[in-house]
């Protein structure tokens, strides 16, 4: 869940792909803004939840969303 919203990352349109790259997961998480202050919080979400369904250690990759994007975070 975003810690700000009632909706999960995914409903958010935050978790933008997952993919498998040398055998590590590798998820994209598009935020508002580079610098957005919950970023490190949202990553540590998206390992927990990785490394608790998978057991495995996930990589998280950071992009910035678009203007069409960030509206679908509105509360």
């Amino acid at each position: 869940m975003h810690p700000e919203f009632d909706k999960s990352l995914t409903e958010c349109n935050m978790i933008r792909a997952v993919e498998i790259k040398n055998d590590k997961p590798v998820v994209t998480l598009a935020v508002p803004f580079l610098h957005v202050p919950i970023k490190n919080d949202l990553i540590q979400i998206i390992k927990s939840k990785v490394k608790n369904k998978t057991g495995l250690e996930a990589e998280v990759e950071i992009k910035e969303m678009n203007e069409e994007g960030k509206k679908g975070l509105e509360k």
